[in-house]
């Protein structure tokens, strides 16, 4: 006999967020951060952005509406006083347009391409256990699972939000929310690869982003 008071499976799910169903969620409101587009909430199983943890985004390639998409975050990530961190971007961004889009340019910080390979997955796991750091953008020169799974790890302890960047065909990662764009005029489809909060397969959604 044991005094341990027992723990259902259903409490044990709801209470550990390193546990997970697949195609139920279980998402409260501090854990994801609305994008701006009220259809794309209502498309991500968190509701939103997740508010701490690594989202990965695959492109056929750069420009394909990767950053359009994150805009109204970064916008209110910005002018509520917090720093986003953008770590070798394959270009530099352009300034007019972020400020256009509402984004306070003195709330940015960027790390050009030229930073080395081991130095970039340092610098993105300290940024993102920084408690000041609003949200850190990411573009690796190549995939480890090691080391993204340390990104999720700063993460998931600081609640800082992560983006990581891929171009070319989706490959294996551990990242949780992962997401496919592909872009035809000014339309982005937005495809589901993978997921922990829950979701239905071969879904997509298309915005208008001119």
């Amino acid at each position: 006999m044991t005094n341990e008071t027992s723990i259902s499976l259903e409490d044990l799910v709801k209470d550990h967020s390193m546990l997970w169903r697949g195609s139920k969620k279980n998402i409260s409101s501090d854990q994801f951060l609305k994008t701006g587009y009220a259809e794309l909430d209502q498309f991500l199983p968190t509701g939103g952005w997740p508010s701490d943890s690594l989202t990965e985004i695959i492109v056929d390639h750069w420009g394909n509406g990767e950053l359009q998409v994150l805009l109204p975050l970064l916008m209110k990530i910005s002018q509520n006083a917090f720093p986003i961190v953008f770590i070798a971007p394959p270009h530099i961004p352009y300034a007019p347009a972020l400020e256009s889009a509402g984004i306070l340019l003195d709330k940015l910080i960027i790390i050009d391409d030229e930073i080395n390979t081991n130095d970039l997955w340092w610098v993105a796991e300290k940024t993102l256990r920084h408690p000041e750091c609003g949200a850190v953008l990411i573009w690796p020169k190549n995939q480890n699972p090691q080391h993204i799974r340390r990104l999720q790890l700063a993460a998931s302890t600081a609640r800082n939000p992560g983006f990581l960047f891929r171009c070319g065909a989706p490959t294996q990662s551990p990242a949780p929310l992962r997401l496919k764009l592909s872009r035809s005029m000014d339309d982005i489809t937005i495809r589901i690869l993978k997921s922990r909060f829950g979701w239905q397969q071969n879904r997509s959604i298309s915005l208008h982003l001119p």
